[in-house]
């Protein structure tokens, strides 16, 4: 497996990859699939369903994505993130949150049931 130091060299790019001394999410990362997994116990808790229930009624999940944060907060923390990241720091990290889309199909109709969680942390 090529490295992405090697790759950028590859294409005659000096440079070196750059990883996150700790836990710390870049705040544009896709949601890992924990996160995913708490939105999904989240809405069936919401919903007051289980999964796997057989009475008629269940969920299909029309998208779960990451809520990107406003420009005006994003701007500044990524200065601070780079700047961490530079430093050999662990950043600190911006709240998660979530957009969630899921259908509810009962018996005899189906609803639309969105969802944002504020703080996947």
């Amino acid at each position: 497996m090529q490295t992405v130091t090697s790759l950028l060299q590859s294409f005659g790019l000096k440079g070196s990859a750059r990883s996150t001394p700790g836990p710390a999410h870049h705040p544009l990362d896709p949601l890992s699939s924990t996160e995913i997994q708490e939105c999904v116990d989240i809405i069936f808790k919401d919903t007051k369903l289980k999964e796997g229930d057989t009475n008629g009624t269940r969920l299909w999940f029309k998208g779960i994505q990451l809520r990107e944060p406003p420009k005006k907060v994003l701007a500044p923390y990524l200065d601070e993130w780079h700047a961490a990241i530079d430093e050999g720091r662990t950043p600190s990290s911006l709240p998660r949150q979530a957009n969630i889309l899921v259908g509810i199909k009962f018996t005899n109709e189906a609803k639309w049931y969105g969802k944002t969680i504020n703080d996947m942390s």
